[in-house]
């Protein structure tokens, strides 16, 4: 959820603790658990940020941001949380300060209050690079029960950064107050955009004057406050920790400069974005130096297919060069170096593909994206820092396709995982656009299961193969090529533990436009010493054994990443002599707007059991609305997938 905060809003006032810095109550330090979170090792009662601006030596312009935190220790695991370490930058001959800092430590003891202040001992500065220094404090006497209270200002010149840190509203432990309080000069245009799942509880703004380069000048103060926040838990099936914590960015739009004249704008436009990249030496000219191949484009030239053009690119380059594990937007080096190395990172490899895809007189462009694990973009924040990597793309008769070559084994509109995004924005001549990407290919996958019965020998024989496709092939085929086949082949040894395994195959390992196939024979004995009764759970390891959905609720959404297909068709041939005395029950069971199905079914036809287990996810995203009917579906697929079959002698 991103809520761009807008000046001059309407007011949602409530009524704000009072936490007097160098004052604390009994009943905060003699408290024994967080009340958001029984189980919490800490939690920050008060968080606030005061931020203003202001005229310092030489006219420039700096940003002081007063920092006041109070820290309650509950476990001992929490101790550790009693050091702060804050990061100061150094750019363009200017650097971040960190002074007036202060701060106590609180023990309750023999019923008085104890405090012991922060001294030189406890606060330590130290460089960690030509562009930035750090300032650790450390709090004394902290002790299990302990509050830890300090403050700090910060103050950043212009030159160092040009706008307020992101504030967070949440992390890993429960935040009971968070606050955050910005006064900018009306000259100065921020806009500010609040993203995350826990709603505001007060945001005010409204106008006011501050005293600026020794002038009362019209200001503008924005108020914003989050309480009682849960912590931050990396819950299953969340693409982005930066998309899902609560926290307001700050964005500088545009300056009035004092002595008047034309107002200086710095918020792009899409358009700006386009025509940067396509003048920048290090992504658009990169793209205009491609007659190295021209000798390669006139061999698959030959190719009369537009698609199988597209096609035999892709392949020539994913085959041919290898990517070092970069991911980024440009490129300082020369593609022809690239290529002669037969090496790069991704954005290099993609240019490369971009580049032959246009000696191949295609419509081909280079396309910015931001990963699932960067964070989502908002088409109403046009940023180029949010964007972390290039990929190439092509339009074929009127359609978007979208490629990433450093992974051999994706192809042509099927992203990798780690490139996997919602939108990509395509750098084309005059004509840059956002446009939004669904993965066509699914993690699929058919399992085969055919049994017999043998109770001569009191055991199961079995003949099991699998047919892979989309994005399961892919995580097959890759890891085969980092591991080696034989660790494949442990592996899946490893999930048929108590089996006996023979006959391993696997089949169309490097053709990507063939499903991966995988298939064995295997046996084991009847779990029953006696052959008058055989009971399995025909699905055997191919089943959920646990839901993985295990909170009561949740406000983040569930990301699959891809959709999903998982089948397992079983045929079971009843031996003669033999009856089946019990057999799984059948059923479908679905989400209301059906995005989401399983059935399971179980039929007996002239001595013969059929067993078909189908998961289907039609999308790869589900809000947080339906939660709870996704977890009721997975608690009804383990139920279902738990069961046996049991054949009796008659």
């Amino acid at each position: 959820m991103i809520l761009i905060l807008f000046l001059n809003e309407q007011f949602y006032g409530q009524e704000q603790p009072n936490f007097l810095f160098g004052t604390v109550n009994n009943e905060e330090l003699l408290k024994k658990n967080c009340d958001v979170d029984s189980s919490a090792e800490a939690e920050l009662l008060y968080d606030k940020e005061d931020i203003e601006f202001f005229v310092g030596a030489n006219n420039f312009y700096h940003i002081q941001t007063t920092y006041h935190g109070r820290l309650k220790i509950y476990k001992k695991s929490g101790l550790n949380r009693g050091t702060v370490i804050l990061s100061c930058l150094k750019r363009n001959g200017k650097e971040e300060n960190i002074k007036d800092i202060k701060g106590y430590t609180y023990n309750y003891e023999n019923g008085t209050v104890i405090s012991t202040p922060l001294n030189s001992e406890s606060i330590f500065k130290s460089d960690i690079s030509v562009y930035e220094t750090e300032t650790k404090i450390t709090a004394p006497n902290l002790k299990v029960g302990s509050i830890f209270e300090f403050t700090y200002t910060r103050i950043t010149p212009f030159p160092v950064h040009d706008r307020p840190y992101t504030w967070y509203f949440q992390g890993n432990i429960p935040y009971k107050w968070s606050e955050v309080s910005v006064v900018t000069p009306r000259r100065f245009l921020y806009k500010l955009f609040y993203r995350g799942y826990i709603p505001l509880d007060i945001h005010e703004s409204k106008d006011t004057t501050l005293v600026f380069g020794g002038n009362v000048v019209k200001a503008v103060k924005q108020h914003c406050v989050v309480k009682n926040a849960p912590a931050f838990v990396n819950e299953s099936y969340i693409s982005s920790k930066g998309d899902c914590l609560s926290k307001l960015q700050f964005e500088l739009s545009s300056y009035m400069p004092p002595e008047g004249g034309e107002e200086q704008k710095f918020s792009k436009t899409w358009e700006d974005i386009n025509k940067l990249l396509l003048d920048e030496g290090n992504f658009g000219e990169k793209l205009n130096k491609t007659s190295f191949f021209k000798e390669i484009a006139n061999s698959l030239n030959k190719i009369t297919d537009t698609l199988e053009k597209v096609n035999a690119a892709f392949f020539y380059v994913s085959h041919t060069l290898s990517w070092n594990g970069a991911l980024n937007i440009f490129t300082s080096e020369s593609l022809e170096k690239v290529f002669e190395n037969k090496t790069g990172s991704g954005a290099q490899l993609n240019m490369i593909l971009v580049g032959l895809l246009r000696r191949l007189n295609l419509n081909a462009n280079a396309a910015i994206i931001s990963t699932k694990s960067n964070g989502e973009i908002n088409e109403d924040f046009p940023l180029l820092t949010n964007f972390n990597y290039t990929i190439a793309h092509v339009k074929i008769g009127g359609k978007d396709i979208l490629m990433d070559v450093s992974d051999k084994f994706s192809k042509p509109n099927m992203l990798p995982y780690h490139s996997l995004c919602e939108k990509a924005f395509v750098v084309e001549k005059n004509n840059g656009r956002l446009i939004p990407y669904q993965p066509k290919e699914k993690e699929s996958v058919i399992h085969t299961i055919d049994y017999t019965i043998l109770p001569e020998s009191n055991e199961i024989k079995a003949k099991y193969s699998a047919i892979n496709s989309g994005y399961q092939a892919l995580a097959i085929r890759n890891f085969i090529e980092e591991n080696g086949e034989e660790e494949e082949i442990k592996e899946i040894k490893k999930y048929n533990q108590h089996r006996n395994l023979e006959n391993v195959k696997i089949e169309n390992r490097d053709s990507v436009f063939n499903p991966l196939k995988i298939s064995y024979d295997f046996s084991f004995s009847n779990p029953n010493e006696n052959a008058n009764q055989f009971f399995f759970n025909p699905l055997l390891s191919h089943k959920y054994s646990e839901n993985p959905f295990k909170d009561k609720t949740r406000i983040y959404p569930i990301d699959f990443g891809v959709s999903k297909e998982i089948m397992v068709l079983v045929t079971i041939k009843v031996p003669n002599g033999y009856k089946i005395e019990a057999k799984p029950t059948s059923g479908a069971f679905y989400l209301p707007d059906k995005s989401a199905r399983y059935s399971y079914v179980a039929e007996e036809e002239d001595g013969l059991v059929r067993i078909r287990s189908h998961i289907s996810f039609s999308k790869s995203i589900f809000p947080a609305e339906q939660y709870l009917y996704l977890k009721e579906l997975f608690n009804i697929i383990v139920e279902k997938q738990s069961q046996q079959i049991i054949l009796k002698k008659t």
